[in-house]
């Protein structure tokens, strides 16, 4: 396995495209597993997927930032995407550094991950601690967006 000992490396949120009246992100997951060094795919997941997530993780009280449950009645702006966009890859780099998330089931599902290789990619110490050890400050916000 490389040095980094990280079972998810990063995910990005690429660009996104508007599908049957619906916008859809691209992700694409940077991933180590024990079957393979780097495993690299590309995943299409819609505001509605996010909101379930953070839903489920919310439940679980794990300590990741939380998402605008704004709706739109017709069209989405081009602004709000890109907004969206920015509030997405902040709350994916959270999952990404928290080792208690990607054992989530939700999260793995989320990230189609298989559960055994994440589970043996990740460093005993990192789930000794216990998920409020790992809590980030208390309101945490995201960066301000770019224009």
């Amino acid at each position: 396995m490389p040095s980094d000992s990280r079972p998810v490396r990063e995910v990005i949120v690429g660009p996104a495209s508007f599908v049957d009246g619906h916008v859809e992100y691209a992700l694409r997951v940077n991933a180590v597993s024990t079957s393979t060094p780097l495993l690299v795919k590309t995943l299409r997941r819609r505001y509605a997927h996010f909101l379930a997530l953070t839903a489920a993780t919310t439940q679980a009280r794990l300590p990741l930032p939380t998402l605008p449950r704004d709706r739109f009645a017709s069209g989405i702006a081009r602004e709000t995407v890109m907004r969206r966009r920015h509030l997405l890859q902040f709350f994916l780099d959270a999952v990404c550094s928290n080792p208690h998330a990607l054992t989530h089931p939700a999260v793995r599902t989320f990230l189609e991950l298989p559960s055994e290789d994440i589970a043996a990619a990740l460093p005993a110490p990192a789930l000794a601690a216990s998920p409020s050890e790992s809590r980030p400050p208390p309101h945490r916000q995201p960066p301000p967006a770019r224009a």
